[in-house]
């Protein structure tokens, strides 16, 4: 959740009975036609009957600055919990020094006549905790099959993997690249990052648990040589 205006809608004859819930959300001014979650009453347990039949008022309930909501199901006699969780929204950017490759770029950009390449992640985050553990890869030279990459990495690595704690809304990243200084192609290097948050292991009850959806950046560099 993200302290918009969300809309629950329930559904409790759907499936034959079983019931189910819609989450349409809002951008703080209109509601989205289409929901962004369908929870089915058997995801909850697989004998219950008329799930979304009537909802509670919110309440934080765990405490985690976000509203918790109770879903009725009257023919099973029961009440699901269903707890919200932050939603982290973050602002990146992959950006690529320098951005263009020329036979006389400053000494500072080269080793050994290859040329160093800075690609470097900035993320910004909103809407949650800071307490995350961010997972990234960093795949180089895109298109290019393994005998003609013109560009390699440290320790002869194939491309970057990191797992990484963030603690606060702003977390940047540099990985460095060398593209080698004899190449047959001046087609654009693309480099592309994916990322996701480390969720594995969170329980019902993890208040600390945020969600964000899985992301790629890219980025190319020009080639004047």
């Amino acid at each position: 959740m993200d302290k918009h205006n969300d809309v629950l809608v329930g559904a409790p004859y759907e499936n034959d009975g079983i019931g189910c819930i819609y989450l349409f959300n809002s951008d703080g001014k209109l509601l989205k036609k289409t929901p962004s979650q369908r929870i089915e009453g058997t995801k909850i347990n697989n004998n219950i009957r008329s799930f979304g039949i009537s909802f509670s008022r919110t309440v934080d309930i765990d405490k985690n600055g976000y509203p918790d909501i109770a879903v009725g199901a009257y023919l099973s006699d029961r009440a699901v919990i269903l707890q919200s969780r932050p939603v982290i929204k973050p602002h990146k950017s992959l950006v690529v020094t320098p951005k263009i490759l020329q036979s006389f770029l400053d000494p500072i950009w080269q080793t050994n006549g290859d040329i160093i390449v800075n690609v470097t992640l900035y993320m910004f985050f909103s809407g949650g905790n800071y307490d995350l553990v961010m997972n990234t890869n960093l795949k180089v030279d895109i298109g290019e099959p393994a005998r003609r990459k013109r560009v390699y990495l440290e320790n002869n690595q194939k491309e970057y993997t990191s797992s990484e704690k963030i603690k606060t809304s702003f977390y940047g990243k540099v990985y460095q690249i060398y593209v080698k200084n004899k190449i047959n192609s001046l087609k654009p290097i693309k480099f592309v990052l994916d990322y996701h948050l480390q969720n594995n292991g969170y329980g019902t009850w993890c208040n600390l648990c945020p969600l964000l959806k899985n992301g790629s950046l890219n980025a190319t560099v020009s080639i004047f040589l």
